[in-house]
Order: structure tokens, then sequence, then C-alpha cells
């Protein structure tokens, strides 16, 4: 049975949307016998160097410098001169993009060296959210030949999004390009998402047999019955991360207000949310009355959370390569969606489509009022249909683990 490596930004505790990803296709391979080893980074909830999780080796090392400042207990003005600091450095770092910390990668690469020997790695899976990761990859096939590399873009490398705005987006676009090329031509597979298969078309037709394009693997039922008891307030639930740039729930609020006037109703928010957008949301009137701000919860917590949930929000990009992977945590507890999308390519918009208990609205301010009465309506439909889980797992299947499983035995 193959020893694999996974080489990510963030892992459990408290991972990042990739990370759980990552996480999802790590228990299933656990379960099918295979021996797996993770390297990531530090965070706030786990610092220590090496932990076993749920029968996986969980290495650790240090984060980039600006998360270890902000996630520090040094006082809040040094705090606030350092990270000034930090975004003055990205001037520097410019030649370097898109990596943002090549101290970062050095600290992978070498505990990299030492876990592949340690744990007898056979095949390395170098994960792109973050240039460090990938890259630390790549240079482990260099030093151990014999070993197989897949690096694996859960985000797009030249289409996604640039992390440093000093970087002018054609600069940017040029240096992820040339990144791309040196991630096929290195590795063994290179498995992006089916959703950046845009950005490759035509690009790389010399080394086609390396591309296998793949689906978010977050797709996991986990046996839990999310049935809710019908009640006279409809609970609007959010769980994830919001911003202005991804999962900006500004427009939502508008129609929130509508339905109020003829349904009791919440609004409840579960995971981090930017301070601006706090601020937006207070400035409505409805704070701590009918939208209720709850924080980070554990994964048992959010159990709970969606089983007490009438509907799960979700809430587009503006990026077309962007898919907000919650959409198959909703999709699996078999419970209504609403999701709205701002621009006409939004990837998760062809997903939610596909999904029975789906009401996919795009924002547009002069439909407010009509979309109101039409969420109230589809919900009232809604009730009278059950949706049969085996159905969803065969049309969603390329977004369970097994995938991404396959591709690894196929090598």
């Amino acid at each position: 049975m193959k020893n694999v490596l996974f080489i990510t930004e963030s892992y459990s505790v408290a991972p990042s949307p990739n990370g759980a990803c990552v996480k999802n296709i790590v228990d299933e391979m656990i379960r099918e016998g295979f021996n797996v080893s993770v390297l990531t980074l530090k965070n706030q909830y786990a610092k220590e160097s090496f932990s076993n999780i749920d029968g996986v080796k969980v290495y650790r090392v240090k984060t980039y410098p600006e998360y270890n400042i902000y996630y520090s207990k040094t006082p809040k003005l040094l705090k606030s001169i350092f990270i000034r600091l930090l975004k003055a450095l990205k001037i520097i770092l410019i030649p370097f993009h898109p990596i943002t910390s090549p101290a970062t990668l050095k600290r992978l690469y070498k505990k990299g060296k030492e876990v592949v020997i340690k744990d007898s790695i056979d095949t390395i899976v170098s994960v792109y959210r973050d240039a460090e990761t990938a890259i630390a990859g790549v240079k482990l096939k260099r030093k151990f030949k014999d070993k197989k590399l897949v690096v694996y873009t859960l985000d797009a490398v030249s289409g996604g999004v640039c992390s440093n705005k000093l970087v002018p987006m054609k600069k940017h676009v040029k240096k992820c390009r040339k990144l791309e090329e040196k991630f096929i031509k290195e590795c063994d597979v290179y498995v992006p998402m089916q959703s950046h298969i845009g950005v490759y078309e035509n690009r790389f037709s010399n080394y086609e047999g390396k591309i296998k394009y793949h689906d978010i693997p977050n797709l996991i039922f986990d046996g839990v019955d999310y049935a809710k008891e019908s009640d006279v307030s409809l609970n609007f639930t959010f769980t994830g991360m919001m911003s202005e740039t991804n999962a900006d729930c500004s427009f939502f609020l508008k129609v929130f207000k509508e339905i109020l006037k003829v349904k009791d109703a919440t609004f409840n928010v579960y995971g981090g949310i930017t301070e601006s957008l706090l601020g937006e949301i207070k400035k409505t009137g409805l704070f701590d009355k009918n939208v209720f701000y709850h924080g980070r919860v554990d994964k048992n917590e959010l159990i709970s959370v969606r089983k007490n949930a009438d509907v799960l929000l979700t809430f587009g990009n503006n990026h077309p390569c962007g898919i907000p992977c919650k959409i198959f945590e909703y999709i699996s507890a078999l419970k209504p969606i609403l999701a709205f999308y701002k621009i006409d390519d939004d990837a998760g918009k062809a997903y939610l489509e596909k999904y029975q208990k789906a009401i996919v609205l795009k924002e547009n301010d002069a439909m407010v009022e009509e979309y109101a009465g039409k969420i109230i309506e589809k919900l009232s439909d809604f009730s009278k249909i059950s949706i049969d889980r085996d159905l969803v797992k065969e049309t969603f299947y390329e977004n369970t683990p097994r995938q991404f499983i396959e591709t690894l035995k196929s090598i």
C-alpha cells in the first residue's frame, strides 16, 4: 500500500477550505489502508510540531511571518508596526511572486526531506493554494527522483487571485503561467479542477496524459439525519468565511429585510467575518435581533448548527474560478440551499442548479422584493419534496474523495 505525503497550507485543526478538502480525502484513504503523512503550517489553534490525528502523522512548521505576528501575544501597538513593516517587505518580494515567504518554503522543504525518509514516502501530493506548498513538492521530487509527485491545484494558478496587490495582474498571470509549466513538466500527475479547464485548454497538449481534471472533493455523507421539524420562524444559516470579496452577504440582507415583513426569520452566521462587513451588518439595525454572529464552531457543533437550519446560505465570489467548498457540505445535508451569485460565469452555479432543493438567484437590486416572495414560495414547495440520497451521490460522484483516490491508485 502507498505511503503518501500531503503538503498543504492547512489541515485539521481549524482548516481552510482547501485544508478541509485534503482532510476529506485523507480520512477516506485511512479507511482504505493507506499510510498518510501531512506536512502543513502551524496556526493559532495548532502550534505543536507533531501530532497524530485519526491515524495520520501531522507535521507542522512555522507559518508565514505576518500570521506569526498577527496571532502572537505581542502588544497591539507593536503588532501593528510589525504588520506594516511586513507589508512594506512585499515590495522586496515582488521578484519572487507568487512566493510570499521564501523562509516558509525553505522550512517546508527541509521538514519534507525528513518526513520522506522517516515515513518511507513513495508518493508526494503538493497542494496548491499557496505557491510555497506546491513548490516544496517539486523540490522534493528533484531530491528524491524515484518518488511520484502529484500537484493538486484546488485553487487556479494563473487563473487565480493575485496575492500581492503591488503586482500588476498582467505580470501575475505571466509569472503564474511559468509556474504552471514548471509543475506540469516536473510532476507525474497534475490535477487541476474541472472548473479551471479554460485556463489549460490548448496550452499543454504535449502533456495531456499527465493532466487529470478533478472536482472539489467535499461531498461527504456523515450518516447524520439533518431533518428538522417545521417551525414558525425560518432559520437562514451561513457557515464559513465572509468578506467583501468572498461571500459578501450585503445583497441578501436587503432581501432578508423584505422577508421579515411577512415572515419571522433569523440569519445566523457561523465562522469568520471581516470587521468592515460586520460593521455593515450592524448598520442594518438587525444585529442581535434577527441577525446573529456566533463566531467559529468546531466540527461537532457544526452538525448541530446545520441540523437546526431551515435554509443554508451561500454567496457567490467575484472570481469565475472560485467555488465555495461549503456548497457540497450543504448538499450532503439534503436541505434547502439559497444561493446568490454576482457574475454570470460563477463557478458554483452549475453545481447548485443540479440540486433539487436549491434556489439560485443573481444579485439585482431591482429584484429584491420579488426575490423575497419567490424564496418563501419555493421553500413551501420544497417542504413537499424528498431527496434520494443515492441519486445525489450518483449525480455528484466527482465531488466525493473517491475520484482522487482512484487517481492515486493508478500511478
